[in-house]
């Protein structure tokens, strides 16, 4: 069944307690669906993306307590220097039709980022607890997945602000 017409390359889905549909577009922009109608807008004030391969916007999680706190969270593609990337985490809220008061959750040091354009993977997700769980991508390079440095190929877990929980191991 198709949802709404006008979506092009969706990565993540995710639902506003008013029902409304948040979708992430692969190229860079986080569409709002409301009713089955797509405004002809994207959001305005998304980060800029790498849309390259596999990279590109990627996934779109409301906070669980989004009614209290307004906190919607974005993964993407993050340029670099000299045409690297890297998985990134941010959070902001939606005024309007803009992501604004954006924070950085997680950002990889730059020295990490590579080129390419492969396996930037991205889910997140909340365990209730104050914690949110994020996956990266091994960025095409596998053995970089085994390396505890390097945050490639892992599913994190941190803080919902960004900090890391004293019991992390």
């Amino acid at each position: 069944e198709t949802v709404a017409e006008g979506v092009t390359a969706p990565w993540g889905v995710d639902f506003l307690p008013d029902g409304r549909m948040l979708v992430t577009e692969k190229k860079g922009q986080l569409r709002i669906v409301d009713k089955g109608q797509l405004p002809a807008e994207p959001v305005t004030g998304v980060p800029a993306v790498v849309d390259r391969g596999q990279g590109g916007l990627l996934d779109v999680a409301v906070h669980p307590d989004y009614a209290k706190n307004g906190w919607i969270y974005l993964g993407f593609s993050d340029p670099g220097a000299d045409g690297t990337a890297m998985t990134k985490i941010v959070r902001g809220k939606l005024k309007g039709h803009a992501f604004v008061e954006i924070q950085d959750i997680f950002k990889a040091p730059a020295e990490l980022y590579t080129v390419g354009g492969n396996h930037f993977g991205n889910r997140i997700v909340f365990d209730r607890k104050g914690h949110i769980f994020f996956s990266i991508g091994e960025r095409g390079q596998a053995p970089h997945a085994q390396e505890l440095n390097r945050p490639n190929g892992k599913v994190h877990r941190i803080n919902e602000d960004g900090s890391i929980p004293k019991d992390n191991p």
